[in-house]
């Protein structure tokens, strides 16, 4: 359903009866994932699931954006207020983000395409929120805007966003729910998510114009599901877990789909390291070899990372820093390499990501946990150990005070290192 049809033909308008020409009306941006944009040279027509049509100034057809090229869809009438609540965002200002974002709703001179955009980035801000301090009721914040968007109109742009954002809530919230009732529920709706997205992948909802993206979000879809079996704690499947993981793993590496892969990868080495029984040596040296592969796959030529990337990258290295841990019970003759290897990871986070949007709860964790493997490797008697995990867990409180990670571990440990 077109979405911009209007500013379309009021643009048009403006050449027939003013002679002005169109493009002197606000203009739309449209960046992709590769870092291409089309800069200040159209108007976006249609914006759905399918993707977005922009009829370009230099061009006399219409050119069709696939969303899986597609970054972020910039309006030319987006109220400032918007820009500057997107911008706090990505700072990690949560709450002014919220506040400008509630404002630019209220605003009067942009249409219904807008409310949904808004909606939606109050839904990330939320879910950003709750997920850097571990807040539940922000989680579920977020999961109330998210789904106004589909409310609205179910073909939505961030449709297939949406459903896996979803999903990931309610797995973080059975997480942080812990036994009981409550979390069963949380399991049981993010497999309702999982599944709409497979449904959706599967009845090609994401195929268009030659290009498929639905095998990434089936993919993602399955990947999802079987998080759901290993938290549910079915005898019967548990076991099968690892092996149907590896699967998708295959098929993604198949496809050429690393950011899939890596999900798989995760959350394969997350369930085998919960059952300490399930991974030997030769399992933790493989999941070494396997990350440090999709790393590389996921890092540009240059060095750097996409943005959308540093959460995943993240928690690879933090997986890998779990797999060293664990060598040094395997391999007791070589624990301290093991130690320093899982420290050096753990301090590359810290340093590497420290201003990242996405990654704000690893980020957190990492800084925790590298004072942790420090004070095992160099213990609280030498100054220059102690000095240095001070410093970490000042870090720790200054950018994330609210979270888990300061709260319920970092202050006491901070108190203990001051004595």
């Amino acid at each position: 359903m077109t979405r911009r049809l209007r500013k379309f033909f009021f643009a048009t308008a403006v050449v027939l009866v003013t002679g002005l020409p169109a493009w002197a009306q606000p203009t739309d941006q449209v960046s992709t994932r590769f870092g291409e944009f089309f800069e200040g040279k159209g108007i976006v027509l249609e914006e759905d699931f399918r993707g977005v049509r922009i009829a370009l100034e230099t061009e006399s057809a219409t050119r069709q954006l696939r969303p899986y090229e597609i970054d972020r869809v910039i309006h030319g009438d987006e109220p400032s207020v918007y820009r500057h609540a997107l911008e706090r965002m990505e700072q990690g200002d949560y709450d002014t983000a919220k506040r400008r974002l509630l404002a630019a709703r209220s605003t009067a001179q942009v249409g219904a395409w807008f409310q949904s955009a808004v909606s939606f980035q109050l839904g990330r801000c939320y879910m950003l929120w709750g997920r850097a301090d571990s807040d539940l009721l922000a989680l579920l914040e977020a999961r109330g805007y998210f789904q106004a968007v589909l409310n609205h109109n179910a073909d939505s742009f961030y449709r297939a966003r949406i459903q896996h954002a979803l999903g990931e809530i309610y797995l973080t919230a059975a997480d942080l729910s812990g036994p009981g009732k409550e979390r069963l529920e949380f399991l049981d709706s993010a497999r309702q998510r999982f599944r709409a997205l497979l449904d959706d992948a599967g009845g090609g909802a994401y195929h268009y114009n030659g290009f498929d993206p639905k095998a990434r979000w089936e993919l993602r879809a399955r990947i999802g599901l079987l998080a759901c079996d290993a938290r549910h704690q079915l005898g019967h499947r548990l076991a099968s877990i690892p092996t149907r993981l590896d699967n998708l793993i295959r098929t993604a590496q198949k496809r050429g789909l690393p950011d899939a892969a890596a999900d798989g990868v995760l959350e394969k080495y997350a369930y085998l390291l919960n059952h300490t029984n399930w991974l030997d040596r030769s399992g933790a040296r493989a999941g070494l070899v396997a990350i440090d592969k999709l790393v590389r796959n996921l890092t540009k030529p240059d060095g750097s990372v996409a943005a959308d990337q540093e959460r995943r990258l993240c928690r690879l290295h933090q997986t890998a820093a779990r797999l060293h841990e664990r060598l040094t019970k395997v391999e007791p003759d070589r624990k301290k390499e093991h130690d320093k290897k899982a420290l050096l990871l753990h301090y590359r986070v810290v340093i590497l990501y420290a201003n990242s949007t996405e990654a704000r709860l690893e980020v957190g964790q990492a800084h925790l946990a590298a004072v942790t493997v420090l004070i095992r490797v160099e213990g609280l008697q030498q100054t220059n150990a102690a000095a240095e995990a001070r410093e970490l867990l000042e870090q720790l409180k200054a950018r994330f005070p609210q979270s888990r990670a300061w709260v319920h571990k970092g202050a006491k440990l901070y108190e203990q290192i001051k004595r």
